[in-house]
């Protein structure tokens, strides 16, 4: 009769062939093979991580030059950037800060207009998809990055609130270029909304292209109906330039119910589920005096049959979010 012993570790397999008859070993060895990891300053971190990360900045990347070239085709169908490849070329040599400036106070010509327009398209800003906490307010997007050299949202706060600048663009055109690096800094999506509004009201440019064609054309069948209810600020600042999507479902990563099939499992959110969890727990403790000889459970058919303890713990754990072990050896 021969064994096979085998030792399975995270990158290796020791093995061996006993003969159980003769009591020697017949084969033996060990096989190693790279680890199902990376190894990153000591902490492992999933290989499928570093792909998400670079499909991540190659989406980013492409979303970004679909934006910018939509937004350019769309200000040449409607007059605000030419088309032929010399004056495209001159208008791409304009400065966007001066134009970002002047067009708070005075008018600037269609081409101008546009120039301003589509260079707010370039950098965005940054935008939370939730309410910013204490913490978020300490870190790096608001205090800057001192090894990279980039300024924080703080300091722009500043300047526009107590050095008298309307908008981010003005603030940034103060600045001389030679001296310090105008882009170089983290900024809000909510400074460019702000600019855009002031430029757009300030500029109020007429626009002679039939504004159903070109959103027929622009906007993707499922948005149209809603783009068709409002004007060219809107198609311009919220399709375009500002839009940001939805977050994705998750649904469908949602594992099927063990009881029922054909549904999908209890989100742990459900008032439902935490009340399951909550008697669980209860249910599982162990009930020990001094006096019996084995422990009693609150799952015991004593317990079963006396069910008012148990709801007034529940509703206490209800009440505060956890259990409150001093009210519930009271109650016991």
């Amino acid at each position: 009769m021969k064994t096979l012993g085998l030792d399975i570790g995270t990158n290796s397999i020791g093995f061996a062939l006993l003969d159980d008859t003769q009591g020697e070993i017949l084969w033996q060895g060990v096989h190693i093979f790279q680890e199902g990891v990376n190894r990153n300053k000591g902490r492992e971190e999933s290989k499928n991580a570093e792909r998400r990360a670079a499909r991540q900045a190659r989406k980013l990347t492409r979303r970004r030059h679909d934006r910018k070239v939509t937004l350019m085709r769309l200000l040449q169908a409607i007059g605000l950037c030419p088309t032929s490849e010399e004056e495209l070329a001159h208008w791409k040599a304009l400065d966007p800060y001066e134009l970002r400036k002047r067009g708070l106070d005075e008018k600037l010509s269609p081409f101008e207009f546009g120039r301003a327009i589509y260079h707010l398209n370039q950098r965005r800003g940054f935008k939370s998809n939730r309410k910013a906490t204490s913490e978020e307010e300490k870190g790096t997007l608001f205090k800057g990055d001192k090894k990279m050299g980039k300024r924080g949202i703080d300091e722009i706060k500043d300047a526009l609130q107590n050095q008298n600048f309307r908008t981010l663009g003005e603030y940034l055109y103060s600045l001389n270029p030679h001296d310090e690096r105008r882009r170089n800094r983290y900024t809000l999506r909510a400074f460019y909304e702000q600019e855009f509004d002031l430029l757009w009201k300030k500029q109020n440019p007429t626009i002679e292209a039939n504004f159903e064609e070109v959103v027929r054309k622009f906007v993707h069948k499922k948005f149209q109906p809603k783009v068709l209810q409002h004007d060219w600020k809107f198609l311009i600042k919220d399709y375009i330039i500002f839009y940001q999507r939805k977050l994705k479902s998750q649904k469908e990563l949602v594992g099927k119910c063990t009881l029922e099939p054909k549904k999908r499992r209890c989100p742990s959110s459900m008032l439902i589920f935490q009340e399951f969890r909550l008697l669980d727990k209860l249910h599982s403790i162990r009930i020990t005096r001094e006096t019996d000889t084995q422990d009693s459970s609150l799952s015991s058919k004593k317990k079963v049959r006396e069910k008012e303890p148990v709801l007034k713990v529940l509703f206490l754990c209800l009440k505060s979010h956890s259990i409150p072990k001093k009210n519930t050896k009271i109650l016991l």
